[in-house]
């Protein structure tokens, strides 16, 4: 079952942004016990192991001073010997354009060789260019073939990327038990994202019995380490007093975390609360103000908060110029099932 969004105050939206899981990870150090003395020596001998170690010092300012060029000569040196961390680390830099032109294509040709040998973030990185059509064809099934093999290596982001898969129906059948396994598996390792996302399956019944308590925990873990998704969901609770015990305050405190990180649901949220004093002094000027904001990233409730504010002659109306008014214009007056209407929010919202 996909995670569907739902308007805030009929249900606050909790969706899962697509593929959100888009950084590689950075390539991890060789063998730090040895002195960079050495390391140099064995480079220059051409041990492929003490290459990429001396090329992770250059990527990274260890010991020598930070420069990416030799950081990829290093690389290079090592990944034409077949070391598949050092063809991982090389395809890193080409994907991000460090030390060399940016070049997705090379990227995903030493991707795939650090793959096929094993290397489970080569597997979870081209899993990712496959599935987002990143210098590849779109390939959905080749994509969840190639997470798989990473996943059960035990690597966190293509654990999730992989449970996004089976929950989405993303080449493979559609599959919300297995979902939940892999990003519980992934949560388990401390992903955010996984956090947030195994606590929406608790919370709506997907792949397991609707638990509000589970979901809570879920997406405070979340929520502790800066996630949006799990900072909005848990103001949700926290405002409905679900899984948890009612508090405005808590929800208010946890829109704002979420809105200053520029999601536009909890930017709503926030200006709803100053609007109507939850949680915080009642404030239409600040309301307004979020209201804005949510309404500039194109969200129909906040449009619509806009346009009944300056109807209403509340709060600090800005100029949002002939684009913005027509747009508040078309979405804001609609009166579609799931949008909301600030004029009947309190009856809607305890």
């Amino acid at each position: 079952m996909k995670i569907n969004s739902l308007a805030f105050g009929l249900a606050l939206a909790l969706s899962l942004a697509p593929f959100a899981y888009a950084d590689d990870p950075a390539p991890g150090p060789g063998d730090t016990t040895i002195a960079l003395k050495y390391w140099v020596q064995y480079a220059k001998d051409g041990n492929p192991a003490a290459q990429y170690g001396l090329g992770y010092r250059y990527a990274n300012g260890q010991g020598v001073e930070h420069d990416d060029a030799q950081a990829v000569d290093w690389y290079r040196k090592a990944a034409a010997q077949g070391n598949a961390k050092a063809e991982y680390a090389l395809a890193y830099m080409y994907s991000n354009g460090r030390g060399t032109d940016k070049n997705q294509e090379q990227a995903n040709a030493w991707y795939r060789r650090a793959a096929e040998r094993g290397n489970a973030d080569a597997q979870y990185a081209l899993g990712y260019s496959l599935a987002n059509g990143r210098g590849l064809d779109i390939d959905n099934a080749q994509a969840v073939g190639w997470y798989q093999k990473s996943a059960a290596l035990g690597q966190p982001q293509a654990q999730y990327a992989l449970g996004y898969m089976y929950s989405h129906g993303l080449g493979v059948r559609e599959d919300d038990t297995i979902a939940l396994a892999w990003y519980r598996k992934s949560a388990d390792q401390g992903r955010g994202d996984a956090q947030y996302a195994l606590g929406y399956m608790y919370d709506n019944g997907q792949g397991t019995a609707p638990d509000k308590n589970e979901a809570a925990a879920w997406y405070r873990k979340s929520a502790d380490q800066g996630n949006s998704e799990g900072q909005y969901a848990l103001a949700y609770l926290y405002y409905h007093g679900e899984g948890v015990s009612k508090d405005y305050g808590q929800a208010a405190d946890l829109f704002r975390k979420a809105a200053e990180q520029g999601d536009a649901r909890a930017q709503y949220g926030l200006g709803y609360m100053y609007y109507n004093g939850y949680g915080v002094a009642k404030d239409t000027n600040q309301a307004s103000d979020w209201f804005h904001k949510a309404a500039d990233q194109g969200l129909p409730e906040a449009q619509y908060g806009v346009n009944y504010m300056a109807d209403n002659g509340g709060g600090l109306i800005k100029d949002v110029g002939p684009e913005g008014e027509e747009r508040i214009k078309t979405n804001g007056q609609s009166e579609a099932p799931g949008w909301i209407l600030l004029d009947v929010l309190t009856t809607l919202l305890p």
